[in-house]
């Protein structure tokens, strides 16, 4: 059928075919089924061979399917022996699937294009993980420029990689060597930041608040804070306020400075109990 088309010196084949449809019909409908693995089988549910071929070569094509069909015609007759699609399918029992299909002619049929090599993969569950995750990112986005609150991003993947190393207690492995905490905190690379990080910060520019944020001398109230992250992160905690803990803490030490100062102005003798039962002498 090409061949004749070539004769009647066809050159625009893609403006040919879609001026005269019903050629890229006859010509859908000349190819011909040989053989069809199980996998095949598999991807579209069918029960047996023929009823995959009964599915593919209906009376009503999908629009979007007659047309994968004449841009991988157009790419043969361009002299491409390959092409590649990907579109939605139904299943023999009438369920969408998403579909990327490798069309190839082999070596030996180039010339009579005798034999056509379907290779097709079953994307239907990647292509909803694409969707998914497109969907976060745009919700993340979304909930990232809206927020009132300061935020910001930060890429700690050098970090993973330094504590990555097999050490079995991270924790004392860190409390024992300072300089490589400094070391993974400079490792921290800051992505995007909000304008309200400016304003907390009294920042005038961006620029301003990294170097503010990034400067040479780091308190060691800040390195503990970090520490307390990346051993929270290493371990699962994928959410970690700091804040709080600090609070805590702080709590606890004026609570004991207070008992300290009450017991030291006290005319009596003073003792308690530890956890342990023991007596310990104020």
């Amino acid at each position: 059928m090409i061949d004749k088309l070539v004769s009647e010196s066809i050159t625009d084949w893609y403006r040919y075919f879609t001026l005269h449809e019903d050629q890229s019909l006859r010509a859908y409908y000349l190819a011909s089924v040989t053989n069809i693995n199980q996998a095949a089988l598999d991807i579209f549910r069918a029960p047996s061979q023929q009823h995959a071929i009964d599915m593919t070569f209906v009376d009503t094509i999908p629009p979007d399917e007659l047309l994968d069909f004449k841009n991988t015609l157009i790419a043969f007759i361009e002299g491409r022996m390959s092409n590649q699609v990907e579109s939605k399918e139904l299943t023999y029992d009438d369920v969408e699937i998403s579909t990327r299909r490798s069309v190839a002619i082999p070596p030996g049929h180039r010339e009579s294009w005798s034999r056509v090599l379907f290779t097709i993969e079953d994307m239907t569950e990647s292509k909803r993980m694409e969707v998914s995750q497109r969907e976060s990112e745009e919700w993340y986005q979304e909930m990232f420029d809206d927020a009132p609150a300061a935020l910001w991003i930060e890429d700690w993947s050098h970090i993973k990689k330094m504590v990555d190393n097999g050490v079995e207690n991270l924790r004392s492995y860190l409390m024992q060597r300072p300089a490589r905490v400094a070391e993974a905190y400079y490792l921290i690379e800051l992505q995007q930041v909000r304008n309200a990080n400016l304003k907390l910060y009294g920042a005038e520019s961006i620029q301003q608040y990294v170097d503010s944020i990034r400067s040479d001398l780091v308190l060691p109230e800040e390195l503990d804070a970090f520490v307390e992250i990346l051993l929270g992160l290493t371990e699962g905690q994928w959410t970690i306020d700091i804040t709080e803990k600090n609070r805590a803490e702080e709590a606890l030490r004026n609570s004991e400075e207070r008992l300290k100062t009450i017991t030291d102005n006290l005319p009596a003798f003073v003792a308690y109990i530890d956890v342990e039962g023991y007596y310990r002498f104020a």
